[in-house]
C-alpha cells in the first residue's frame, strides 16, 4: 500500500526499542519518503534503515570498548555463541520428534526421507535466521560495566608444579609496557607474548601475573574476557 497507510508511528517505536539507547527513530525522519514511487520508497528506506543499524553498532562497540580494548569483539563473540547453544540445542529436539513424525507419512504415499530432508532444511534456516536476529537484539541490550578484579586463587588458576625461574625485572618489562599505552590496560593474550620469551608457560602466566607487583588482573565475566591492569600511582 501507500507509505501513507504504513504504520510508521509503530516501526520507528519498534526499531528505538530495538537499538536500545544507540540510535533513536522518529515518525518524521520515516515520513522523508512520502513524496516518492511506492518502489523507489521501500528501497531507500530499506537501505537507510540497514545503514542507521550498521552506524548504531559501531556506537554500541566503541562504548563497550570504552572499558577495556577489543572488548565489544568477545561481547559479540560471547552473545552469538550463546545464540547458537540455545537454538542447536531446541534443533536437536525437533530434528528427534522431526524424525518419528517423518515415519508417519509413509502411510500418505509420501517418501519419509524425502519429507524428513525437506523439513530438516527449512528448519535450520528458520534457525539461523533467528540466530541472527537475537544476537543482534541482545547485542544492543547487554550493558557494559566495569571490568572486576580477579581475586581468588580458583579464578586465576593454577599451573602445575613450580613456577620456572624467570627474570627478576619482567614484572618491570610488563609495567613499562602497560605505561607505554595510551591506557594502561591490555588483553592478557598480548602480554603472553611478552612472558613467552622468558620461560614463562602459558599454564601459570596468569598465576604470575595475580602476583606480580603493581598490576591487577581484571574481567569482563560474561564476555570471559580478561585484561591486565597497571595500578594507579605505579
Amino acid at each position: 500500500g501507500p507509505v501513507a497507510s504504513w504504520p510508521l508511528k509503530r516501526l520507528a517505536t519498534k526499531l528505538s526499542a530495538w537499538f536500545t539507547g544507540s540510535w533513536s527513530v522518529t515518525v518524521e525522519e520515516l515520513q522523508h519518503w512520502e513524496g516518492q514511487g511506492e518502489a523507489e520508497k521501500m528501497e531507500e528506506m530499506t537501505r537507510w534503515i540497514q545503514q542507521g543499524a550498521l552506524d548504531a553498532m559501531k556506537r554500541k562497540a566503541s562504548r563497550i570498548d570504552e572499558d577495556a580494548p577489543e572488548l565489544s569483539s568477545a561481547v559479540y563473540r560471547q552473545v552469538l555463541l550463546m545464540q547458537i547453544d540455545n537454538y542447536w540445542r531446541r534443533h536437536l529436539k525437533f530434528m528427534t520428534n522431526l524424525r518419528n513424525y517423518s515415519k508417519l507419512r509413509s502411510y500418505g504415499q509420501r517418501d519419509p526421507l524425502v519429507e524428513y530432508k525437506l523439513e530438516a532444511y527449512k528448519t535450520f534456516q528458520v534457525m539461523i535466521g533467528k540466530i541472527r536476529r537475537d544476537t543482534i537484539y541482545y547485542l544492543f541490550t547487554f550493558q557494559p560495566r566495569p571490568l572486576r578484579p580477579v581475586e581468588t586463587e580458583a579464578g586465576l588458576g593454577e599451573g602445575e608444579g613450580e613456577l620456572v625461574q624467570v627474570p627478576s625485572n619482567l614484572d618491570e618489562k610488563v609495567r613499562s609496557y602497560l605505561r607505554g599505552l595510551p591506557r594502561p590496560l591490555a588483553k592478557v593474550s598480548d602480554i603472553a607474548k611478552l612472558l613467552e620469551p622468558d620461560g614463562l608457560r602459558s599454564d601459570d602466566q596468569l598465576t604470575w601475573l595475580g602476583s606480580c607487583d603493581g598490576v591487577s588482573v581484571l574481567e569482563d565475566s560474561f564476555a570471559r574476557a580478561r585484561y591486565v591492569s597497571l595500578d594507579a600511582g605505579v
